[in-house]
């Protein structure tokens, strides 16, 4: 943490925020959370038979303390216990977390963007998510309205602090900007503003659209790169994030760019899903044999949508998230507004997956 946060940190009234979780593997986890004053902290780790696995100290003051946890179990419950001390400042914090699972394990997951800085209906969708209680959780940008400001981002952690058994993967939205404090709080895995990781059977794979991606750009090599070495492991769906919309009938409409170079590369790939953010509202496009969601209605204001063509499947004008649940290589999406109501529902079978392609996607469900 640099020093300039850590001052900003202590104008500010006593907080203590939740824990949050990011970057899991089926080995590997990381814990993190935000004092009010710079301190100390300690953590330790149990199995289920009340061993400790895991146990670290940091004496070094800081007001963000994140330890990465090693030496896990795949699909595994631990209980873990934090405390940050200092001279007249202690916060403990007890939790549970799980490891990413093996291969061919059913699991939840959620989507949503663009809460900026509106807590009242960013709370309501978050709360909304809870109750389904994913596995892992992604933003797809816009999480505040200017990256600079650490007001902003002690309110957007305490927001979602009812999420804190969930891993949290973040998207850099266009409000992100730079990053600076986006890096400083998440340190995402592989290149950190674009990365990838698996949760199952399914490839995730995150991108920066505020960064080039033009075929001679560093992320442009690495997608392909990734695309290329990842889908040889041949996951049942590989789905792609970014901020700015790839396609939209709402207010900032298409991305030129985003067709010319990034289209092209999820088409030859078999992408199944690209998630956005960007345009507040809920849209379902289908392309190319790709599904293309805007998700960003996480509490921004909401922009109109202009009628569509036969590409637009479902269009709402509404806060929301989407909630996936995930089995033997068939997915199945609710999305749901923040009163709790459903505004689009449908299921996906793999192109990829054997044991798919045997069962009827229109009868399956949760």
């Amino acid at each position: 943490m640099t020093r300039l946060l850590v001052v900003v940190l202590l104008v500010l009234p006593a907080i203590c925020l939740g824990v949050y979780l990011t970057d899991v593997t089926t080995a590997e986890i990381t814990i993190n959370w935000i004092t009010e004053q710079p301190a100390d902290a300690s953590i330790f780790v149990r199995d289920t038979e009340g061993n400790i696995v895991f146990s670290s100290l940091n004496d070094s003051l800081s007001s963000l303390h994140s330890f990465r946890i090693t030496g896990l179990a795949a699909g595994t419950n631990y209980t873990y216990g934090v405390h940050s001390f200092s001279e007249g400042f202690s916060f403990s914090r007890m939790g549970t977390l799980r490891t990413a699972p093996e291969r061919g394990t059913s699991f939840v997951f959620a989507v949503y963007g663009d809460n900026r800085n509106n807590p009242r209906v960013h709370m309501e969708i978050v709360r909304g998510i809870a109750r389904h209680d994913p596995s892992i959780v992604i933003n797809t940008g816009d999480m505040v309205y200017d990256d600079a400001h650490i007001d902003e981002w002690l309110e957007f952690f305490a927001t979602i602090s009812l999420l804190e058994e969930t891993v949290y993967y973040p998207v850099i939205g266009n409000h992100e900007k730079d990053a600076v404090n986006y890096m400083r709080f998440f340190n995402p895995p592989g290149k950190g503003h674009y990365y990838h990781f698996w949760y199952s059977d399914i490839l995730f794979i995150v991108l920066n659209s505020n960064e080039r991606f033009d075929n001679y750009s560093e992320q442009y090599r690495w997608l392909i790169d990734t695309l290329k070495r990842e889908t040889d492991r041949d996951p049942a769906f590989t789905v792609v994030a970014f901020h700015h919309t790839a396609y939209s009938f709402g207010y900032h409409g298409d991305h030129k760019y985003i067709k010319e170079y990034l289209v092209p590369v999820f088409e030859e790939f078999q992408v199944d899903i690209v998630f956005n953010g960007h345009d507040h509202a809920y849209q379902r496009i289908e392309r190319g044999r790709i599904t293309y969601i805007v998700t960003a209605g996480g509490g921004a204001p909401l922009y109109s949508l202009r009628e569509g063509d036969d590409s637009l499947i479902t269009a709402v004008r509404a806060h929301h998230f989407l909630v996936a649940h995930y089995s033997d290589g068939v997915l199945f999406f609710e999305c749901i507004d923040n009163e709790g109501q459903i505004i689009d529902s449908f299921t996906m079978s793999s192109r990829h997956s054997e044991v798919a392609h045997s069962l009827p996607a229109a009868t399956y469900a949760y």
